[in-house]
């Protein structure tokens, strides 16, 4: 696409870079703007109104207007020729700015990076079918030549879920004006694992165990606080992520009522108001006590900054308690259903329908899918 630029003859007319024109009528307070294409069969000026009277404001409006523009003719329809690469910087200066948890952020940066690695200079007419088929088998082999092991169905779910999100801000946005149609990839849906009464039971007193014959200082730390963030977790169903940026402050212990109000500020779907049972209590008491918190410090975290990957003492806890499991032979349930910390939410769920909550309030303050407790056991019963 060319462009040219216009001689100025009065005030009311104004032309900078890249051949773009503001102009005002005679009478007219709100400025036009206006580019021209030349491209093989199309000669023509693209005009929008700025509906502002303010030049600035209407430079920037055409700056932005000019982006949407920049496209090639074929077959009469606009194809938008800004790269994958140009697209994700916009996106990320968007997602970065918003309200969300710092891990969240950051396997989101993640993931858009293994997608530049593939797409990065491809306009987005380049990106259809085809293409995100050849995204998977590239994935694959790369992931295979890096570990030796295969892709999870799991992980390449993720990869699409970031792909759409960026695509999906360019058709807000105005950056993409024609559908893009990618392959609907998803993984099969699954029940997680719980832990039943018996079973709980059992950890609790595996962990409790591990805390009396701690000989160091350290190990003893590490296996309270599993403990305590474990009974937090099956006590109130909060996300193991939301657990680790929860703050002292966002917990609220309600005398009367004998539980606990829960702030999730920084959760998966949205923020949200969970109602903690007594183990909340009990935990939450023993983790300030012990810690001497404050109530700007994490309760469960030891990141007292805002780092964007998980601390390496945090992960340990993960792992701790998979390790447990197998240890206790709890791994994989009575169904084949492998069972982690995630487990422990899942667990708080099933207990709570069990005894009667109705899925709407449990979806209200777990934020979970009500398709997913529809399909649970306990609903199935």
């Amino acid at each position: 696409m060319s462009t040219r630029l216009k001689t100025i003859t009065s005030k009311n007319e104004q032309s900078f870079s890249e051949g773009m024109e503001l102009y005002r009528n005679t009478g007219q307070s709100n400025w036009m703007f206006r580019v021209y294409i030349s491209e093989k069969s199309v000669k023509k000026y693209y005009v929008r109104s700025t509906k502002t009277s303010d030049l600035k404001k209407a430079k920037q409006f055409a700056i932005s207007e000019f982006a949407k523009i920049q496209v090639k003719q074929t077959d009469n329809k606009l194809i938008h020729q800004i790269t994958f690469n140009q697209l994700a910087d916009k996106f990320w200066e968007y997602y970065d700015s918003l309200s969300l948890s710092d891990l969240k952020k950051y396997n989101t940066k993640l993931k858009l990076g293994l997608l530049r690695d593939y797409y990065g200079n491809k306009t987005l007419q380049e990106i259809n079918k085809q293409s995100t088929d050849s995204y998977m088998n590239h994935r694959r082999n790369q992931y295979k030549k890096k570990t030796g092991k295969t892709l999870s169905n799991k992980t390449l779910h993720q990869d699409f879920i970031c792909f759409r999100k960026v695509i999906t801000y360019g058709m807000d946005n105005g950056y993409i004006e024609k559908e893009i149609r990618i392959v609907k990839y998803s993984r099969e849906s699954k029940r997680r694992g719980w832990f039943n009464n018996v079973e709980w039971k059992s950890l609790r007193k595996y962990m409790n165990d591990k805390i009396k014959k701690s000989t160091y200082d350290d190990d003893k730390s590490q296996w309270e606080t599993l403990y305590d963030m474990c009974l937090f977790l099956i006590s109130s169903g909060v996300r193991v992520e939301d657990c680790l940026q929860l703050k002292v402050i966002h917990c609220t212990i309600r005398t009367k009522q004998n539980d606990m109000l829960i702030q999730v500020v920084k959760g998966k779907t949205e923020e949200r108001t969970s109602v903690g049972m007594l183990g909340c209590i009990s935990s939450f008491k023993r983790m300030v006590i012990r810690n001497n918190l404050k109530d700007n410090d994490y309760l469960f975290s030891d990141r007292h900054s805002k780092s964007r990957q998980r601390d390496r003492t945090t992960w340990n806890r993960v792992v701790m308690f998979r390790n447990m499991l197998i240890d206790m032979k709890l791994r994989v349930d009575s169904q084949g259903n492998k069972r982690d910390m995630k487990s422990l939410r899942h667990s708080y769920i099933m207990f709570r329908l069990i005894n009667g909550v109705s899925i709407s309030d449990l979806w209200s303050q777990t934020g979970t899918s009500t398709c997913l407790l529809y399909t649970s056991d306990a609903a199935d019963e």
